[in-house]
């Protein structure tokens, strides 16, 4: 072989490699309360395929949390879980790129408050009872949720339990989303029912962005 084909053949190989492996995903990782945040890159694993903006309005806190995430969770809507006294959580996932990324979202519309003829049990306690009463369920959120599990954020831990009104939005997501955030994991076990019948479905995963807004109060304030 010529040595002028030496260095057409080296990038040739190389250009394959490259593209056999595959660019590494990074995106921004921040979370905080108020409309937008800024944080540092980091790499995507291989089943978070997209940046992503999570919007969260949780017990009268607006929130916001940028990581990576997986694509599948930007087209679901708005998930919304009514907990009673104990307040409302509400969260919407996009994906992003580029300097899309760095804008603020949207805030969250209106929740639809027409009665649905569900009842179900409600409460949200951390580190403490979680002392229920029965609520009338309203709009799409025609689901009983119930999770119960535990909080880690380093070396401290934290039981939490939520039950309330639930749309299918919140039980997919506590079936298919797998995210963690800088040292903060979940670890849950979750059910979601018809509130009409005694059918159950037990759901195993992370329901991350509901949970982190219930954290923002012990983080943040």
């Amino acid at each position: 072989m010529s040595s002028g084909m030496m260095p057409l053949s080296l990038a040739t190989c190389l250009l394959a490699t490259c593209i056999a492996l595959g660019a590494s995903l990074e995106c921004e990782e921040c979370m905080a309360l108020g409309r937008n945040c800024h944080g540092n890159k980091i790499t995507c694993t291989p089943e978070k395929d997209s940046c992503g903006i999570i919007s969260m309005d949780t017990m009268g806190q607006t929130g916001v949390m940028k990581t990576c995430i997986q694509s599948k969770l930007c087209t679901l809507g708005i998930s919304s879980l009514n907990m009673g006294k104990a307040g409302i959580s509400r969260t919407d996932t996009m994906c992003c790129t580029g300097d899309d990324c760095k804008k603020s979202p949207p805030p969250l519309p209106p929740r639809n408050t027409t009665l649905n003829g569900v009842s179900c049990p409600a409460c949200h306690a951390l580190e403490s009872e979680c002392k229920e009463e029965i609520i009338k369920c309203t709009g799409n959120e025609n689901r009983c949720f119930e999770l119960s599990g535990v909080t880690s954020v380093g070396t401290i831990s934290s039981n939490v339990i939520m039950k309330g009104c639930g749309n299918e939005v919140i039980c997919y997501e506590a079936e298919q989303s797998t995210m963690s955030f800088s040292g903060i994991s979940i670890v849950h076990k979750a059910r979601c029912t018809s509130g009409a019948t005694t059918n159950i479905s037990t759901i195993f995963g992370l329901l991350f962005p509901v949970l982190m807004g219930l954290l923002f109060e012990k983080l943040f304030v």
